[in-house]
């Protein structure tokens, strides 16, 4: 199960750095750092983490 959470960790990253740097080319810094940072909490990162344990 650690490497779908691995997985997990790594996807939602690589999308918060994708966003990120689109919201700052917009001159969005704080949406840019704060979005979708509930992801990384156990309530929403474990079952995330579930569709890449498949």
């Amino acid at each position: 199960m650690f490497i779908a959470y691995w997985k997990n960790f790594l996807y939602t990253l690589d999308h918060q750095l994708n966003v990120l740097v689109e919201c700052w080319k917009e001159g969005l810094y704080i949406q840019g750092i704060t979005h979708d940072l509930s992801k990384f909490s156990p309530k929403e990162f474990f079952p995330y983490a579930k569709k890449f344990g498949r």
